[in-house]
């Protein structure tokens, strides 16, 4: 295992070059060739980097051009239904423009929709790094059958992460006209509730079918997580097809919001459920619905300021949304969703807080 800093600055570095690196060939008039083998090489030096890394710091590492037909064999089984649920997956996520583009009303429809799912797409990328974890847990303590740990782990994870997402996405929602008028100026209304929508959406990627999908895949349901990527991925497309035509744009939305949600429910958290050898009732009530009560309040206060502050600049309202809001969810969530034990470690970890001992 590689130490936390080693993939840090690995991706840090990554980051920098490649953005140093393109701001450079645009400037100079680069051409896409250009463009083309300047990522590329960045690829393979940085991989190479990390390939000598991995040789520094995992002893007993070693590369040998050996073929064992059974090892190969298994590889192979599993990367096909991986590869298959992939396909699925880019399906699922990535037709919805051409879609739109396609049956809706053009260039418009697509234009709104992607104004709509930026801040939903950012608030996805803030709230899944620790899902990256989940998978090699998983495959480890699933081979050597420790499933106790395997559900300490899983349980922890979800609860940071439903957490960080609930709080997240209800603020969005409360505030989200502030929030894309700030951002992209005069807009549609119409953004604002895809935005809305969407937010509702990553909420249930990011805490249920993130963390469900790598560990079917990893303890051995791979068979299974192929068939359902493509159960839902067809779900999907023919649910927003059918409102598509039924009520323009935001049927597409509500059609990628209601597949999911359904999906999240009756499938992927009883799997989690499952494996992890934990009752689903106290998972739906312990892990999701008290953050989601915790996150209504915060709503309700957040909303409570933006009437308040009607005659305000869309600034200072949107600052004391998100404060009012956000020390509402932080004082409902320490009494609600964090036991005396995890309270204590968090005091622990910040000592200025002593006091609220």
């Amino acid at each position: 295992k590689l130490p936390n800093y080693v993939w840090l600055c690995h991706a840090t570095t990554r980051r920098i070059i490649e953005f140093a690196g393109i701001l450079i060939l645009f400037r100079q008039g680069g051409s896409l060739l250009a463009l083309v083998i300047f990522t590329v090489a960045l690829n393979f030096s940085l991989n190479m980097l990390m390939l000598l890394n991995i040789w520094r710091h995992m002893t007993g590492f070693r590369l040998k051009l050996t073929t064992d037909i059974s090892t190969l064999k298994e590889l192979l089984h599993f990367s096909f239904f991986s590869y298959l649920a992939s396909i699925a997956n880019l399906i699922a996520s990535r037709t919805d423009r051409i879609v739109l583009g396609i049956w809706s009303g053009g260039v418009a429809d697509v234009g709104i929709y992607q104004l709509g799912t930026r801040l939903p797409d950012i608030a996805g990328q803030m709230t899944s790094q620790y899902q990256d974890n989940v998978a090699p847990y998983t495959a480890e303590l699933c081979r050597q059958q420790q499933f106790d740990k395997l559900r300490k782990i899983i349980l922890r994870g979800i609860k940071f992460t439903v957490f960080l997402a609930a709080g997240g996405v209800g603020l969005g929602v409360a505030a989200a006209p502030e929030i894309l008028h700030l951002w992209f100026g005069r807009i549609d209304p119409l953004v604002v509730e895809v935005c809305r929508w969407m937010l509702i959406y990553t909420f249930f990627w990011s805490t249920v079918r993130s963390f469900s999908t790598k560990m079917m895949l990893m303890s051995g349901y791979h068979k299974r997580y192929c068939l359902l990527c493509w159960v839902e991925a067809v779900f999907n497309i023919t649910l927003s097809l059918i409102l598509l035509f039924k009520i323009g744009l935001m049927g597409l939305v509500y059609g990628n919001v209601i597949s999911l949600v359904v999906l999240s429910i009756g499938v992927y958290l009883p799997f989690c459920a499952m494996l992890i050898r934990y009752n689903l009732t106290a998972l739906y009530l312990r892990y999701y619905l008290l953050p989601i009560v915790c996150t209504l309040a915060a709503v309700a206060a957040a909303y409570g300021v933006k009437i308040f502050m009607s005659e305000r600049s869309e600034l200072i309202r949107l600052v004391a949304m998100a404060g009012s809001g956000g020390v509402v969810y932080l004082g409902c969530c320490w009494w609600l969703l964090f036991g005396n034990g995890e309270r204590r470690q968090l005091l622990r970890q910040l000592p200025l807080l002593k006091k609220l001992e």
